[in-house]
């Protein structure tokens, strides 16, 4: 079991190192590498916003609206990609668990023949426990 909860450890790592870089490379990256855009004849010139935005609320392509809307977008964009790898990660979570539950009761089934200490006496106790677990599993 405890095998199985350093292994889904480490596939939370692994998502969570995915996601957020993939973060800083579409929100932070991208726009930087292009750099400075200029429009409209040279008049002025804006940095290229990770989504499109439309100018009903601002005009995006001057200065301070600019860099607000751009600031607004990569604070929503940190929100979504810890949502994602949450839900990422507490889905593997979650799988990992059965997995070390099955391992438990693969063991439970080495031992209902013979029986174990702790387990009950007769094979049809220790049989219906391992139903009853299995059922849990399930579920």
């Amino acid at each position: 079991m405890l095998e199985h909860a350093t292994y889904g450890r480490k596939i939370v790592a692994v998502c969570t190192f995915f996601v957020y870089s993939a973060f800083a490379f579409y929100y932070i990256a991208v726009p930087v590498s292009v750099g400075k855009v200029v429009a409209e004849g040279g008049n002025f010139s804006f940095t290229p916003l990770p989504f499109p935005a439309s100018r009903l609320i601002a005009d995006v392509y001057h200065s301070p609206s600019n860099e607000i809307i751009h600031s607004i977008q990569v604070l929503t964009g940190m929100v979504m990609h810890a949502v994602t790898s949450a839900a990422c990660s507490i889905a593997a979570v979650f799988a990992v668990h059965a997995c070390g539950q099955m391992q438990v009761l693969i063991n439970w089934l080495g031992y209902l023949v013979d029986g174990r200490s702790d387990m009950s006496n007769t094979v049809e106790g220790r049989m219906a426990t391992i139903v009853s677990q299995h059922d849990r599993i399930l579920k």
